[in-house]
């Protein structure tokens, strides 16, 4: 199988835990939010990196925690595609609702009269990094994207300069497979796994 049959075997699994089942879709992202707080790593952090979560492609819901950080005074960096290089950059914002717009493949993305922050400082001074997935394979770690490569660019400049900041990968848990998924030796993967049941350490 490949990636991109992955994929779709990874959409139509999606559909059939959530197609017109809302409650139950927002039921296991508020127990994955949970896992989180429980999370020390999180706890600890001050600077975090995080995506806004895409509810018409069922990517687990992200709002709740973010919203919860942003009470905790912790400080919340979304990112923002570069479709010229395939990039991202992150922006800090204060409130998710005012400081966010749908943006490229209809992502929540900051506004962009927001200031741009040194990227290469920011990254540096990153303490955590939120990332979404189709799938992850517990036993490395390793990341199956969306197709478009934004993730996989970014953390490997990521991991370059700031190595000691774990990047934690979240999903619900019939997106987290035991045996291998597909994927290159150039694909990201992450040091942790978060699902509504499970904190896995690669």
């Amino acid at each position: 199988m490949n990636k991109e049959q992955f994929r779709d075997q990874i959409r139509t699994l999606k559909q059939t835990h959530f197609e017109n089942r809302d409650h139950h879709y927002f039921f296991l992202s508020k127990r994955m939010t949970e896992k989180v707080l429980e999370f020390e790593a999180f706890q600890h952090a001050q600077k975090i990196g995080i995506f806004a979560s895409k509810k018409e492609s069922y990517e687990i819901h992200t709002d709740d925690l973010i919203n919860y950080a942003l009470s905790h005074q912790k400080e919340l960096y979304l990112p923002r595609c570069i479709p010229e290089n395939r990039d991202l950059e992150f922006l800090k914002i204060s409130d998710l609702e005012n400081d966010t717009q749908k943006a490229h493949f209809s992502i929540r993305e900051p506004k962009k009269d927001l200031s741009v922050p040194d990227q290469e400082k920011l990254l540096q001074e990153l303490d955590l990094l939120f990332v979404p997935g189709m799938a992850f394979y517990d036993k490395n770690g390793k990341r199956l994207g969306f197709g478009s490569g934004y993730y996989d660019k970014f953390l490997a400049t990521m991991r370059k300069l700031n190595s000691r900041a774990p990047v934690i990968g979240l999903g619900f848990d019939f997106q987290v497979f035991s045996q291998e998924i597909p994927y290159r030796e150039y694909d990201s993967h992450v040091d942790y796994i978060i699902t509504p049941k499970r904190i896995i350490q690669i």
